[in-house]
């Protein structure tokens, strides 16, 4: 569980600024992620676990985080979030457009909302079990450094399991697309997308056994 005491110093005088500049727009959640934009930079952040900036900060727990984890325990912030799963179920389309137009200006990434879309119209066994692979692809994403493709001993053996876990989970989700003879597009192209993301790093040949299955 994120908490105060895993940022340095440093990193909260700089957050706490940010937050009293009231640098947060609207602060959207969706599956228990927090999205918003500060700045230029896009940030999600669930505080139990993924934790994600685009700054160049090389310390993924960066004020702009630190921002959003104060953010996360102010009840006014909390109290006038923007409930995007909950929005995205029960309004007509005009509403709808308004909300993913918000979305995407207030966080600066359509990806979020295309895999919103994405995962309410998904088998309900499938999405569960994608959501565990979107947190693991991030993960990977986020201990590469951005810098070079050295990696410490420790670093590439942790990645090298979320790989073998991610790869465990796809197992499963080919049994349930052969049961039920599932044959879902978008599916198809989310995890093109999380292939993708990998092999900007390295060569990725997960998801290729259920993506030639889907297609």
């Amino acid at each position: 569980m994120l908490s105060a005491k895993n940022f340095s110093k440093e990193t909260k005088i700089s957050g706490i600024s940010l937050f009293k500049k009231k640098k947060i727009d609207d602060l959207f959640k969706y599956n228990n992620m927090l999205y918003c934009k500060i700045d230029e930079y896009d940030i999600c952040l669930d505080i139990t676990n993924i934790k994600h900036c685009t700054c160049s900060c090389t310390n993924i727990l960066c004020n702009h985080i630190y921002c959003v984890f104060l953010a996360s325990q102010n009840d006014v912030y909390m109290n006038d979030i923007i409930e995007l799963d909950k929005l995205l179920l029960n309004n007509d389309r005009d509403n709808l457009l308004y909300i993913i137009g918000k979305f995407i200006t207030n966080t600066g990434n359509i990806d979020n909302i295309y895999e919103a879309l994405t995962e309410i119209n998904m088998d309900p066994q499938i999405r569960e079990l994608v959501k565990d692979v979107k947190l693991k692809v991030i993960e990977i994403v986020d201990m590469y450094p951005s810098y070079n493709n050295e990696h410490d001993y420790f670093t590439d053996e942790t990645i090298g399991l979320l790989y073998e876990e991610i790869d465990n989970i796809n197992v499963k989700i080919i049994d349930i697309i052969k049961n039920k003879n599932i044959k879902d597009k978008n599916l198809c192209n989310l995890l093109i997308k999380y292939k993708n993301k990998l092999s900007t790093y390295d060569d990725c040949e997960l998801f290729d056994d259920i993506i030639r299955i889907l297609n």
